[in-house]
């Protein structure tokens, strides 16, 4: 137990008590012990501890105090209160402690007060610490009973008094006086009034807490507390009615001001909130950014654009059901707020978690019921540019999931149609830099489908038009790091162009392009993950023309190089699905150059590496379109490796595994050609198993992969480097 240090002056009296157990009634002993010594002179430690260490509070005012009141009432040591009092870190218990030891040493007198009716035969004094025993042991025990308050009260201030020497305010027995008046004229004012309505009858609770604010009110306040003290006595309640009416008033004033300044700080709070996440995004930190979202909800629910972001943090984090929850809240929400334009972002949003678990049909549903609802808005107001904005996203979503689909003319149709837009915007405001980087992101989309057409001179045309667009924004502020990135990412589409056009040593520049600027902005920040995901993927790129060029060797290094980033990642976020993705990816990229080397124990564990990440990704969330194809091209590069090692049997289980995950796939939604290209693909390592099935299997597996491709190039949506009908039909031929 610390000692407490005396003060120079004890002129206090410390009010001891548990809460749970007589805070009613120490309230009123606090309350008429401030009256009969001054409100300055009461210790009670709900409203006098303040800030600080309790310990500390209570040396200090123990040290401070003539006098402790420890007020027990019948739950003091009943079953739930007594094993508390044998705890040695209790607050009751070491406040009676430090109070008993300065007793001991005749530092302050201690007062025992029973009240609300307990006795002392209801506490077992056996049981109490040793520490404790003193108090009901050595000390005069007083007590305070409803029947007889306001002598018990009287005597009370007596006897602590005549212990302490202590000065009683001469006008205690004056509010004494008008407390049992007040009591009496409502009493007689409330006969034959009927039944209570509950709570203490005949207002004496009202009476209590007018009495409460004697206690605390300074003297020039205490005429008119003295005047409505007489007015109950005689039975009119009117001016006690005013004084609390105009407590009343006063309280509502600050609770309004307290609620503007809720609200405003509420906003703030929001807004740093929603900021905080924002650039946490940027950072790559998407756990950090969740939070923070949450953060902006929390402050202000109707926060439609951060739940956006919230959203959208999730679907980045691999966590599509909360994604889903998070757009139809929003949906939900901008409905009743009669928000049309948030209803069509919620429907966008949600529509990118339906694409992500392979609904292409149903994700085309929600982009095109939020078409609509932007439209009709872009049509109300040709002039409002947030409006053209949702409007030119929604065809770019449309674009995708069509892209997906192997619709690429309507694909085409559609980005065509978000450039439209987007060249309107541009030109209607050509210093809004906003607008001219998204322009060149519309080149980039159109780009990308004429590439899948194989029309790769258009592609290269709308590639190089977006690079001129994003290097003169680059120009205008070099250390705009966004813009540096995209400068980055459309050197990147470049090359990809010239790869398929086997112009490799000029592919190869254009990467180096994209790699110098990536390294420059990890070196800016290396704490930055995104641009450190960033550059393990320019790593990879550039090992992918390393590969075109024949330079095995040189590729293996820059896939390594990648690896190691990340891994790092990875290790830094274990959560962040997307580092997960990238790692599998290299892992994936050195198995290939592996393999390329006749290096295949190598090749299948990089293989078997790659393969065990996007398992463990695909059982996070089976839902999760685009790890299920992950893990079924894992298993074909796996069969891959095996084969050529003449493991028949392992390969063949490999096979079936690919197979098996993409033909769930196009059953998920049959108008998606890439699942359906898998498939085919599937079948043609099946019908290549000379020695492991037999010649009908194979036909059957040829046959079926066969007339899948054949299918998707009747109908114009089967790419020119996936037209592996003649290989089919040689295959075919060979087993004749």
């Amino acid at each position: 137990m610390a000692a407490s240090t005396p003060s120079a002056v004890r002129d206090r009296i410390f009010i001891s008590y548990r809460r749970d157990d007589a805070r009613g009634a120490s309230g009123r002993v606090w309350d008429w012990l401030r009256i009969g010594f001054g409100r300055e002179r009461v210790f009670r430690d709900v409203a006098s501890i303040g800030a600080g260490k309790w310990r500390v509070k209570i040396d200090q005012a123990l040290a401070a105090s003539t006098t402790c009141v420890a007020v027990i009432g019948r739950r003091w040591a009943d079953d739930t209160n007594l094993p508390r009092l044998k705890d040695p870190t209790d607050m009751v218990r070491y406040e009676l402690e430090t109070a008993l030891a300065s007793g001991e040493r005749q530092e302050l007198t201690v007062v025992p007060l029973l009240v609300e009716e307990a006795t002392l035969k209801e506490i077992s004094t056996a049981e109490l610490p040793d520490s404790l025993k003193p108090l009901l042991g050595e000390w005069n025990v007083l007590e305070l009973s409803e029947s007889g308050w306001d002598d018990d009260t009287r005597r009370l201030i007596e006897a602590i008094a005549a212990a302490t020497g202590l000065q009683v305010l001469p006008e205690l027995e004056e509010w004494l006086a008008l407390m049992a008046g007040a009591k009496r004229g409502l009493a007689a004012k409330a006969q034959g009034q009927g039944p209570s309505t509950g709570g203490k009858a005949g207002g004496q609770q009202a009476v209590e807490d007018l009495l409460r604010k004697v206690a605390e009110a300074p003297s020039s306040e205490r005429p008119g507390l003295k005047a409505a003290f007489e007015a109950l006595a005689a039975g009119d309640s009117l001016l006690a009615e005013a004084t609390f009416e105009r407590e009343v008033e006063r309280s509502e004033r600050i609770i309004a001001a307290a609620s503007q300044l809720l609200a405003a700080e509420q906003i703030k709070k929001g807004e740093a909130a929603r900021n905080v996440a924002s650039l946490a995004v940027l950072r790559g930190d998407l756990s950090k950014a969740v939070r923070y979202f949450q953060k902006a909800l929390e402050a202000v629910l109707d926060d439609l654009d951060a739940a956006m972001q919230l959203g959208y943090a999730w679907i980045a984090l691999g966590s599509l059901q909360k994604a889903g929850e998070t757009f139809g809240g929003v949906i939900t929400r901008a409905c009743e707020l009669k928000e049309p334009a948030f209803v069509a972002r919620g429907r966008t949003g949600y529509g990118d978690v339906l694409i992500r678990h392979g609904d292409g049909i149903a994700a085309l549903k929600e982009y095109r019921q939020g078409l609509e609802i932007v439209e009709a808005l872009a049509l109300q107001d040709p002039a409002n540019t947030l409006w053209q904005g949702d409007l030119s996203e929604s065809y770019e979503r449309i674009g995708n999931v069509l892209v997906e689909q192997g619709d690429s003319s309507a694909a085409l149709s559609a980005y065509r149609q978000n450039l439209a837009i987007r060249e309107r915007l541009s030109q209607r405001d050509p210093g809004n830099t906003l607008w001219q980087r998204y322009l060149s992101i519309s080149h980039e989309r159109i780009g990308d489908v004429l590439e899948e057409q194989g029309d790769g001179t258009a592609a290269l045309k709308e590639y190089r038009q977006g690079l001129v667009i994003i290097e003169q924004l680059a120009q205008r502020d070099p250390d705009n790091t966004l813009w540096q990135r995209d400068l980055s990412v459309s050197h990147n589409k470049i090359g990809s162009v010239l790869v398929e056009q086997r112009d490799s040593s000029a592919a190869l520049k254009e990467y180096q392009q994209g790699l110098a600027i990536r390294e420059r902005l990890a070196q800016w920040d290396p704490d930055n993950t995104l641009w450190q995901r960033d550059l393990s993927v320019s790593r990879v790129m550039l090992g992918n023309t390393l590969v075109k060029q024949g330079d095995a060797t040189a590729a293996l290094k820059e896939y390594r190089q990648g690896l190691e980033i990340a891994e790092a990642l990875a290790q830094r976020d274990p959560a962040n699905t997307d580092w997960l993705r990238n790692l599998s990816i290299c892992h994936e990229k050195i198995g290939d150059v592996l393999m390329a080397q006749d290096n295949g124990t190598a090749a299948l564990s990089a293989h078997r590496q790659s393969l065990a990440i996007c398992e463990a990704l695909a059982r996070r969330d089976p839902a999760n379109t685009d790890w299920q194809r992950d893990v079924s091209i894992c298993h074909l590069k796996i069969g891959d490796v095996l084969m050529a090692q003449d493991n028949g049997t392992e390969a063949l289980s490999a096979y079936r595994q690919n197979l098996a995950t993409s033909e769930a796939l196009a059953q998920r939604d049959a108008n998606n050609s890439r699942w359906q290209v898998d498939v085919a693909v599937s079948c043609g390592r099946m019908g290549s198993l000379n020695s492991l099935l037999s010649n009908n299997d194979r036909r059957e597996y040829l046959l079926r992969g066969r007339q899948i491709l054949s299918k998707l190039k009747d109908a114009g949506r089967l790419k020119a480097n996936q037209d592996w009908i003649g290989g089919f039909d040689q295959a075919l031929d060979a087993l004749q």
